[in-house]
């Protein structure tokens, strides 16, 4: 019986579809069409190369009659979704979401980017905080275009969507085109915060050093750089890395909330609190970032509050916030913050030990013993129960 080899390195690459080695970038690869690259540098599943050099076919033998730049715009998306049914959803590697017909925004871009590249058109991939797009730029047209459903966007609509300052894109940290070589670095740090999760540090290091030579103006490739130093414990080059984050952008506060946790875990709290403090002068609508605060600045009750404030939905912030109502004898206030916890969590038995509490402070004896004895049977431990019930008030 034959054996189809190539069917076995197909399976053998599909399962293992990433890198094994650090990346190698030649004049040679360089030369190749940018979709390739990337899925090069992935390792990616052979299915996945077919796909693309089917979708840049296409592009080659069906778009050479098109003129106008909405029309190869249009064609792009048309192509990717229904041609090939490819539909957007979250992922990561663009040719295992290729070989899954899945693709995120900046995949989609990549797909986009590889198409025009073919055809020579002057197709550019932007970045936002959180989301990626593509642009046509020549001398005649501007086209902001929402890959993702196939339509043109202002650039305004972008800037007012994710908060981009006008400082921001002026520096060009956001809304800016790409360069070819910074959409490789983009991708490189893709791939090497993959490697991370997966394990794999020696390796998502050299992918992320790559990524670092051609990718230092993208702030993406920056915060990938802080996690993977911070995962391997080196929090200087960590603290280095964040401090490039906020020359990219000085206004940006959740570059100063990263500089802040890794001073925290420096264990230089004064700096950590300074940091989360510009973080929040210029958000102030950040509870978790509050509670971070809290912890770090001797329990500072104020902190505390303005955490539960901002989010009373939040059930860790409103446990320790009622908690801390107690202390300071605010037990009207707090009751009916623990009511409302219970009511949404009838079997936590920390809940009922802090109404208990709250209850004791209004001088409802049998009721805060009722919610003691309701804490126990639920599981609180036999001393955590002895210190309730030490604490609570007797009646007169």
């Amino acid at each position: 019986m034959l054996i189809n080899i190539y069917l076995i390195m197909s399976l053998i690459c599909s399962i293992n579809s990433l890198p094994v080695d650090k990346p190698r970038i030649t004049e040679n690869l360089l030369k190749e069409n940018i979709g390739f690259i990337v899925l090069k540098l992935e390792n990616a599943p052979p299915e996945s190369f077919e796909l693309l050099e089917s979708i840049i076919e296409t592009a080659r033998n069906d778009a050479k009659n098109l003129n106008e730049p909405e029309d190869f715009l249009r064609f792009f998306f048309n192509t990717i979704r229904f041609t090939y049914n490819i539909r957007y959803e979250k992922n990561d590697l663009p040719g295992a979401g290729l070989k899954n017909g899945v693709l995120d925004c900046d995949n989609l871009a990549l797909i986009y980017l590889s198409m025009a590249e073919e055809l020579k058109l002057p197709l550019h991939m932007v970045i936002l905080p959180t989301h990626a797009f593509v642009r046509w730029k020549d001398e005649n047209i501007t086209i902001d275009w929402e890959s993702i459903i196939g339509e043109k966007r202002e650039k305004n609509f972008y800037k007012i969507s994710y908060e981009i300052s006008d400082y921001s894109e002026k520096k060009g940290t956001y809304l800016r085109n790409l360069t070819r070589n910074e959409v490789i670095a983009f991708n490189l740090s893709v791939i090497g915060k993959v490697l991370l999760y997966e394990g794999n540090n020696k390796l998502a290091q050299e992918y992320m050093k790559e990524a670092c030579k051609n990718g230092l103006r993208i702030p993406s490739v920056i915060s990938a750089r802080v996690d993977m130093e911070r995962k391997m414990g080196n929090l200087g080059k960590a603290l280095y890395y964040t401090d490039m984050l906020l020359k990219l952008d000085s206004f940006d506060f959740e570059f100063y909330n990263e500089k802040a946790q890794i001073l925290s875990q420096m264990g230089k709290k004064k700096k950590a609190l300074e940091n989360f403090d510009i973080s929040t002068k210029l958000n102030p609508y950040q509870p978790e970032i509050y509670m971070r605060k809290y912890e770090l600045d001797s329990r500072n009750f104020e902190n505390m509050e303005k955490a539960y404030l901002i989010d009373p939905t939040n059930h860790h912030v409103s446990e320790i916030y009622a908690a801390e109502l107690n202390k300071k004898g605010f037990f009207r206030k707090s009751l009916g913050i623990w009511n409302k916890l219970i009511s949404e969590n009838p079997f936590n038995p920390y809940l009922y030990a802090g109404r208990a509490v709250s209850k004791s402070g209004l001088g409802y004896h049998f009721l805060a013993i009722n919610d003691a004895e309701s804490s126990r049977n639920l599981g609180l431990g036999k001393r955590e129960f002895d210190i309730l019930i030490g604490n609570l008030k007797k009646p007169n």
